[in-house]
């Protein structure tokens, strides 16, 4: 993750699909820093997160120079 400022951002400042933040919030992830913490093959194990839902997220992050964990 580069640098702290977004480090305590909430999810919303995203503007990811809300389906794709309920998604996140039932898994107990509500800042950005969570999110870039985990990796896709973690992602794809909640439910209801398919490809279009790991598209949005990637290209979320990446408007912010920040991406999913390796």
């Amino acid at each position: 993750m580069n640098g702290r400022v977004v480090e305590f951002e909430r999810l919303e400042s995203l503007g990811l699909p809300l389906r794709v933040e309920n998604c996140l919030r039932s898994d107990g992830l509500w800042f950005i820093y969570e999110l870039c913490e985990r990796t896709e093959a973690e992602l794809r194990t909640l439910r209801g997160m398919g490809d279009t839902s790991i598209r949005s997220i990637r290209e979320a992050l990446a408007r912010r120079g920040l991406s999913l964990a390796q």
